[in-house]
């Protein structure tokens, strides 16, 4: 990360350098700026969240099945890259709101 190295595949071929990428699902760039990361995945969720709840109130679905596609959906996609993550307090605050938000909804 942020090295000024040249790399190159074996067959000779430079690889470029970005400044944002993803990696194992989290956008990582060269400040290592994890909360842009966090909010990119939180915006991601939410579009997620919005289209099911239009579905569940369309089918009436039971909140035993909300519960279990809530966290097979919506909170696998929001913590998947983040097990590594260093996450301070607010970082972790923000995570924890939109989940709560989620179940509210849900009950």
């Amino acid at each position: 990360m942020n090295g000024d190295g040249n790399i190159h595949f074996s067959y000779g071929t430079r690889l470029d350098k970005k400044y944002e990428a993803t990696y194992s699902g989290l956008q990582v760039n060269r400040e290592t700026n994890i909360m842009h990361a966090i909010s990119n995945k939180i915006q991601e969720v939410r579009g997620t969240w919005m289209r099911l709840h239009a579905y569940w109130r369309a089918t009436n679905a039971n909140k035993k099945w909300q519960l279990i596609i809530f966290d097979a959906i919506v909170r696998s996609n929001l913590l998947y890259g983040l097990e590594t993550a260093h996450l301070t307090q607010s970082m972790a605050q923000k995570l924890d709101v939109l989940q709560l938000k989620g179940l509210r909804k849900i009950f």
